[in-house]
């Protein structure tokens, strides 16, 4: 036996196929802009929209900068970004917010579980390692736990984000215990 006590995953593309549910749900956003964009007499297609929307999702992934700007995690801000990129700023309203969540229930729908994390999962815990989940956030608040709570193996794992708009922990018990000034709350006592 090693000294090892645990294993941490990342849920995006490490637990779940999020590269699948972030394009469904850019094909669901680019829709709601057109549509949008139309209303307004702006005759953008949905796949114009979409190639745009994907400038900036690659853009938020690996920035020129090195870093990511915090506000670019908010998808409502992405939309917001395309509006000025195209000069169509005034356009405001519900309907970014409403978009930005149609934009999730696509991605949840869209990302599946890798064929093996949860036979991976199931496997390590029964070996007795402590297992969590270590993820940023998602920008919408609440969304990741939403997104967290619908993994099926994550009743094994402790939950743990460390991003003030979105802070969850989750112990094995099912209590929220996380206790930001403690690290140990990463895989605290089990």
């Amino acid at each position: 036996m090693t000294d090892i006590r645990g294993v941490v995953f990342d849920l995006d593309n490490t637990l779940l196929q999020s590269r699948l549910g972030a394009a469904a749900g850019l094909r669901v956003a680019a829709s709601e802009i057109s549509q949008e964009l139309r209303k307004h007499g702006l005759p953008f297609s949905k796949l114009q929209v979409l190639r745009k929307l994907n400038v900036i999702e690659r853009e938020r992934r690996a920035p020129s900068s090195g870093l990511v700007p915090r506000n670019l995690y908010d998808r409502d801000n992405w939309w917001k970004l395309l509006l000025k990129n195209i000069h169509a700023s005034q356009i405001q309203g519900q309907w970014i917010h409403k978009t930005t969540m149609r934009y999730w229930d696509a991605y949840q729908s869209s990302s599946p579980p890798f064929p093996d994390a949860e036979a991976t999962v199931r496997a390590l815990k029964q070996r007795g390692y402590r297992l969590a989940i270590v993820s940023d956030s998602d920008g919408t608040r609440g969304m990741k736990k939403k997104r967290v709570d619908a993994v099926p193996s994550n009743r094994k794992m402790r939950i743990h984000r460390r991003q003030s708009a979105d802070r969850h922990c989750r112990s094995e018990s099912g209590r929220n215990d996380y206790d930001s000034s403690k690290e140990e709350a990463l895989l605290g006592p089990s």
